[in-house]
């Protein structure tokens, strides 16, 4: 069959479609966000942010077969049929894909917080797999790649509406590129979102900032990068930044459950 003019064309962009071009849809999660303000921005009449949103959902993205249509004919390239499952916490790839072909998984974090007299996990965190057949196998050598970090873009308004003085925590930015966009994964929690902070010592990866070229043109991304070397088993940390705050003044109480719970008693 000969394919016309254009089919190709289509066909290599849908492969490099963004995520927020494919298709998201309200998952069964909500968000809340409140700031928590400390006696000089309660004294300075600062904005304190106090909103909330429900999580989006999306498919996972491993794919084995694309579509597109041209003259009522249907065309298919060989470049990924997408896979079926949906994903919410941990977005664009399904537990069995980040597995298989990321050598990640997600768990209870091992950093705790006191509930009561309970120490429980803080949430979820992010984990390299384990090797059976050799437990000491480096899964992610230094300078690797680990994960692309997704979310939606922000404007310094909408940074300032949403979040004002206080920790955005799903935010990620650039100070070394102040052209890089702002990109928040509070509403669309990205896999390498559920990478947890810790100070820079007891760290094993770094945000970066990359564009494709050298000019600082093309599709703009943040990686989570391996900053040493990373066996199996060990959960991947990173440093936010030292505007990060949390469980105190000038931070924020922030929480994502069920959307069928009644609102947290901070909102």
């Amino acid at each position: 069959m000969n394919i016309p003019p254009g089919v190709r064309e289509d066909l290599r962009r849908q492969k490099n479609r963004t995520p927020l071009q494919q298709g998201l849809t309200n998952s069964s999660y909500e968000f809340y966000y409140v700031g928590r303000p400390t006696q000089r921005q309660l004294r300075e009449h600062v904005h304190i942010p106090h909103w909330h949103g429900r999580l989006k959902s999306i498919k996972c993205q491993e794919r084995t077969w694309v579509y597109t249509k041209r003259q009522g004919v249907n065309y298919k390239a060989k470049i990924g049929k997408q896979c079926g499952r949906r994903t919410v916490i941990g977005t664009m790839i399904c537990w069995q894909h980040l597995k298989d072909r990321h050598n990640l998984f997600i768990d209870d974090s091992n950093i705790t917080h006191r509930v009561g007299h309970l120490l429980e996990p803080i949430g979820k965190g992010l984990f390299t797999v384990v090797d059976e057949g050799d437990p000491d196998t480096i899964i992610f050598r230094a300078g690797e790649v680990i994960l692309y970090y997704y979310g939606f873009p922000l404007t310094d308004q909408e940074y300032e509406h949403k979040y004002g003085e206080f920790t955005a925590p799903y935010t990620v930015g650039s100070k070394t590129r102040p052209d890089a966009p702002l990109v928040d994964s509070a509403l669309f929690r990205s896999v390498a979102a559920l990478a947890n902070h810790r100070p820079e010592h007891s760290c094993n990866a770094n945000f970066e900032a990359r564009y494709p070229t050298a000019d600082h043109t093309g599709p703009f991304q943040y990686a989570i990068v391996a900053s040493k070397n990373i066996k199996g088993g060990r959960e991947i940390y990173v440093n936010y930044g030292r505007t990060y705050r949390i469980n105190r003044a000038g931070s924020a109480d922030h929480i994502t459950q069920s959307a069928r719970k009644k609102p947290p008693d901070f909102f």
